[in-house]
């Protein structure tokens, strides 16, 4: 057993990478930044048309319509992410803007991968 607690609580707090990855669909997206692992969920990456104040540009490589929700397979400087985005998303459209909000950011110690924050 890795967590114990409320769903909830384990989805939105995971205590390490394995139950980060664990749970959800698409799971949490994990990269290096800096000296530690960071997380995001795909439905906690902001996704835009259109330039906006705070959102970096992205190349959408897939678009997965899967009925209420688009999954995205983006890139956004240099790292690979899934983002799940409202409604549908134009197939054709390679280009996009997007952002990490730091408060839905999870932040992994990369040797022991358990939560640091």
């Amino acid at each position: 057993i890795q967590q114990v607690g409320p769903p909830d609580e384990i989805y939105r707090r995971p205590s390490n990478t394995f139950v980060a990855t664990f749970l959800g669909a698409p799971t949490m997206n994990i990269f290096p930044q800096g000296e530690r692992l960071v997380g995001i969920r795909p439905e906690d990456i902001k996704v835009s048309t259109a330039p906006l104040e705070g959102y970096q540009p992205a190349k959408i490589s897939l678009a997965e319509p899967t009925g209420a929700v688009t999954i995205l397979s983006l890139e956004l400087d240099s790292v690979s992410l899934r983002a799940a985005v409202p409604g549908s998303w134009d197939l054709g459209r390679a280009e996009a803007w997007a952002a990490l909000p730091s408060e839905n950011l999870h932040h992994f110690d990369p040797s022991t991968k358990n939560r640091l924050s």
